[in-house]
């Protein structure tokens, strides 16, 4: 099996890191957002 190229890395780094940023930023705003009738918060549910 090769090894990946550098610009391969980087890019699988870049979208990794990407994700887990968007995924974890955008699931705490959405929790903040979205509360369900007893104050449970639905963003980690949907999106976690």
């Amino acid at each position: 099996m090769r090894t990946p190229t550098m610009p391969r890395r980087l890019s699988a780094e870049f979208i990794g890191t990407f994700w887990l940023v968007f995924g974890g930023c955008g699931s705490a705003v959405f929790s903040a957002k979205y509360l369900s009738d007893d104050g449970v918060s639905l963003g980690i549910g949907f999106l976690g």
